[in-house]
């Protein structure tokens, strides 16, 4: 079987994203994890890699469910200590399981950076209608708007919790999103669940991008040769 490594900017086991994977996967591939938190209680977090005034905020959660920000710069180097303990357990691969660029990464084996896949992937569709930007929290709105600002011009951002927010506070959020009418919808985390979507997608009846199902796309291509019969 093969194995692939995942690096999280959260602690404990992420079975959410796997098995949201698995469900779209043509093929059994082994996920062996390194959560760059799991060190660290959450007073050593916020001493160690709270931001500072113009950092970029990643907003991420504890084991215990509760929200936590970094700071991106801050987090580069605990990010290379879990590629160090991956490249010992024989992985092909290595996936950063972040859309926030992670600056300063050093890796002797394939890194795939999920911020340059679902920003590749939307930006091959070209529009000057309104494109909407989902982020976790309003304090990552000035890195987004830099971040997709150069691919659509008219943007939208608003912020919704992957991990505290209601089904109804995403039917909410979906019937704003209708009366804008935007173009495309682009989830830009990888904490948004298939279902987040669905809620999103269903009601605005407008594509909606979440890096999971861009994720999914990108193993199944990698390894199309073992999951289909020719």
């Amino acid at each position: 079987m093969r194995r692939i490594g995942l690096i999280a900017i959260s602690q404990s086991s992420r079975e959410d994203i796997t098995s949201d994977l698995r469900r779209m996967l043509k093929l059994n591939l082994e996920f062996i994890e390194c959560n760059i938190l799991d060190e660290y209680s959450y007073e050593e977090i916020i001493e160690r890699f709270s931001p500072e005034p113009g950092q970029a905020v990643y907003t991420t959660r504890m084991k215990d469910g509760r929200e936590v920000k970094v700071s991106r710069e801050k987090i580069s180097r605990e990010v290379n200590r879990c590629i160090s303990k991956l490249e010992l357990s024989g992985v092909e691969f290595i996936i950063l399981l972040s859309t926030t660029e992670i600056p300063n990464i050093t890796s002797s084996i394939p890194v795939v950076h999920l911020d340059k896949l679902i920003r590749s992937y939307a930006s091959a569709l070209k529009t000057e209608d309104l494109v909407s930007i989902i982020i976790p929290s309003s304090e990552e709105a000035r890195y987004a708007w830099i971040k997709w600002h150069s691919v659509f011009p008219n943007l939208y951002i608003e912020a919704i919790s992957p991990y505290t927010a209601s089904d109804d506070e995403y039917e909410e959020l979906g019937n704003r999103l209708k009366k804008l009418n935007p173009r495309l919808i682009i989830m830009d985390c990888i904490e948004y669940t298939l279902r987040h979507r669905s809620i999103l997608s269903n009601i605005i009846r407008r594509p909606v991008i979440c890096p999971r199902t861009i994720l999914a796309g990108l193993l199944n291509e990698l390894y199309h040769y073992e999951a289909v019969e020719i």
